[in-house]
């Protein structure tokens, strides 16, 4: 019988794929165009103020957009 825990394995899984695809982004188009489009973003509503928060560049995403850079 399977306990009923807390589902940190999937949430670690979440994280994890949305660095990578923080990442990937910012190695695609590029770190002064993505720093511009944050800031952009940062200028609209609360919506947008939101997913400028959550888009922005941490260390995680730098190091795999540098990675995903050096693959090319």
């Amino acid at each position: 019988m399977k306990s009923h825990s807390f589902p940190l394995r999937a949430i670690l899984l979440v994280l994890v794929g949305f660095v990578l695809f923080k990442g990937i982004l910012v190695s695609q188009v590029g770190l002064s165009s993505y720093t511009t489009r944050l800031e952009s973003l940062a200028e609209g509503g609360a919506i947008e103020k939101a997913g400028a928060w959550l888009m922005q560049i941490d260390p995680f995403t730098l190091a795999v957009a540098e990675f995903v850079v050096g693959l090319f």
